[in-house]
């Protein structure tokens, strides 16, 4: 997980990325397997409502697993 400062201050960087180790925590079984998921916060994540940011990481995990569908089938 990258945060530039950009995000804001330390304190700010260390809550975003507390946010976002929550939403993996509690989404964990989405992804089954192995595969690293590599995340760049931009500054808006500093802003969003956690509930918000956890909506955009299951559509991110959707469309990643329909992509690997298709890939395993050729398409």
């Amino acid at each position: 997980m990258t945060l530039s400062r950009k995000v804001g201050n330390a304190v700010v960087r260390n809550q975003a990325r507390r946010r976002v180790r929550e939403i993996f925590r509690k989404r964990r079984g989405l992804v089954t397997g192995s595969c690293d998921i590599v995340v760049h916060a931009k500054p808006e994540i500093a802003r969003k409502p956690l509930a918000l940011l956890e909506s955009e990481f299951v559509d991110c995990i959707a469309r990643f697993l329909r992509n690997e569908g298709r890939s395993k089938d050729g398409r």
